[in-house]
């Protein structure tokens, strides 16, 4: 797995054994695979958000991929967590198509 030690924080934040501080520390400290279209992050906007889509992994990617239609093979940046916590203005949809997904606000990890 790409980023087993993120998957499981996931897990164990929906789980109720850590809280959101110990996964953005995760995610800090971890690469997470950002999924693009036409060399740009795939994203989705929400109520004016712009939430960038990431995932801990390939499995987690695969899940995002097939429940989107968007076929076996999708082209990916290996992006560190860190710098994608810093992007101004974006949220971070972690994991959205698995069972322990996490959604971070614009600003919330600074």
């Amino acid at each position: 797995m790409f980023e087993a030690k993120l998957s499981a924080r996931l897990v164990a934040l929906h789980d109720g054994t850590v809280g959101t501080p110990e996964v953005v520390e995760q995610i800090r400290d971890s690469h997470v695979l950002v999924p693009t279209a036409g060399g740009e992050p795939i994203a989705a906007e929400l109520d004016g958000v712009e939430w960038i889509y990431a995932f801990s992994g390939a499995p987690a990617l695969a899940r995002f991929a097939k429940a989107r239609g968007l076929g076996p093979e999708v082209p990916c940046l290996t992006v560190s967590g860190a710098q994608l916590l810093e992007l101004a203005g974006a949220g971070l949809a972690l994991d959205v198509a698995g069972p322990a997904p996490l959604l971070l606000p614009p600003g919330a990890c600074r």
